[in-house]
C-alpha cells in the first residue's frame, strides 16, 4: 500500500472515532420501543446542525502554513437542545484532516473560551497548547428547538498545533434531518 493510502485510510478511521466522540451513545432503535417510548427518544434525539466552513482570515503567528482560505465540512451539536446535554461541539472536517473543538458545559458566545480541542491527520492528537473558540456574531442570536439554519462568525487562537496563530472562520449549517 502506498505511502498516500496508509495515510488516508489513518485519516479515515480517526475522523471515524472523533466523529464518534463527539455523536454520544446510539440510540434505541424502533423495534426495541413501543409508541410512547418512540415519540419521547425522537424528541430526545442529538440536535445536529451541518453545513460549511471556510476561513476568511488568519493573522499573529502562522509557521507551519497560512490556514487563510481553508474550506471544509462542519458538524455542530449546540448545548441543551434535544439530547445535546450541556456541552457544546463542532467538528471542522476538511479534505486531510479533521478538527473538534468541545466545550464542556458551556455554550460558545462572544467571549473567547478554552476547549477541549483534538486533531486528527495521520494520527490523533492533543495539541500542546489550548485553544480559545469565541462565536462573535451567530444568527439566530439564540439557538432553539425549531432552528433550522445557523450563520456563525467565530475566531479560533492557537490554531492547528500552532501557538498564536488565529483563524477567523464562517459556517453556515442546516438542521440534519438524518
Amino acid at each position: 500500500m502506498t505511502r498516500f493510502a496508509n495515510s488516508a485510510l489513518a485519516s479515515l478511521a480517526g475522523i471515524a472515532l472523533l466523529t464518534a466522540a463527539i455523536a454520544g451513545p446510539p440510540l434505541p432503535t424502533a423495534t426495541q420501543m413501543s409508541g410512547d417510548a418512540q415519540e419521547s427518544v425522537a424528541a430526545a434525539a442529538d440536535v445536529i446542525f451541518r453545513g460549511e466552513f471556510y476561513f476568511y482570515d488568519s493573522s499573529g503567528t502562522c509557521p507551519n502554513y497560512n490556514p487563510k482560505g481553508n474550506i471544509g465540512t462542519v458538524r455542530f451539536l449546540p448545548r441543551s437542545l434535544g439530547a445535546n446535554g450541556t456541552d457544546s461541539r463542532f467538528v471542522f472536517f476538511a479534505y486531510d484532516n479533521a478538527q473538534s473543538f468541545y466545550l464542556p458545559g458551556d455554550s460558545f458566545s462572544a467571549t473567547a473560551k478554552t476547549v477541549l480541542y483534538h486533531t486528527m491527520w495521520d494520527a490523533p492528537g492533543t495539541p500542546p497548547t489550548p485553544a480559545t473558540v469565541a462565536f462573535t456574531a451567530q444568527t439566530p442570536a439564540v439557538f432553539a428547538a425549531g432552528t433550522k439554519f445557523i450563520d456563525v462568525t467565530g475566531v479560533i487562537d492557537n490554531w492547528d498545533w500552532m501557538p498564536g496563530c488565529v483563524v477567523n472562520f464562517r459556517m453556515a449549517l442546516n438542521l440534519a434531518t438524518n
